[in-house]
């Protein structure tokens, strides 16, 4: 006996739902009715809910989708879930201190994430810097790193560029 499952996705984004369909058939073949099996989806998260056939998934990541039943072979789908749009965004300073040197390079280190808390990894961002009471000038050095030329207070900006949930 073996059980053959299939789904209606292989692919989705975080929040997403993916039904599998379960077809039990004999040691010759033949389609059997009436099997009752269970999905089970590996590895486990319990941010990922299953109820019937149907599995929503809120955590980004490779997965394999099986339907279950005591003492059958199976054999299960691999599924990709991907991160929802950016909803989410954490900045830091690097070195992270309240004062630094003229001249010292600080770099503006940022996290994006989707609802879910799933890292954004491609998602683009600009960062600006502007003098709130510095004299300046300020180079900017590469996409994350600025270069303080005088003294005073500066307002570092980042912003997601594109689609993102609820403007961040």
């Amino acid at each position: 006996a073996m059980l053959v499952t299939t789904v209606d996705a292989e692919e989705a984004t975080a929040g997403d739902t993916i039904t599998a369909s379960c077809q039990a058939y004999d040691a010759f073949g033949n389609p059997v009715a009436d099997v009752m099996p269970r999905i089970a989806v590996a590895p486990t998260d319990t941010g990922n809910t299953t109820a019937d056939l149907a599995t929503q998934f809120t955590r980004a990541g490779r997965y394999t989708i099986t339907c279950a039943l005591e003492g059958v072979a199976s054999v299960g789908v691999p599924v990709e879930i991907l991160p929802g749009l950016p909803a989410n965004l954490a900045v830091s300073r690097v070195p992270d201190e309240s004062v630094y040197a003229v001249g010292e390079t600080v770099e503006v280190a940022h996290i994006v994430t989707d609802q879910y808390g799933n890292v954004v990894d491609n998602a683009p961002v600009t960062k600006g810097s502007a003098a709130i009471t510095g004299t300046g000038p300020t180079l900017t050095v590469g996409a994350s790193r600025f270069r303080y030329q005088g003294e005073g207070q500066y307002r570092v900006t980042v912003h997601v560029d594109g689609p993102t949930q609820g403007g961040v």
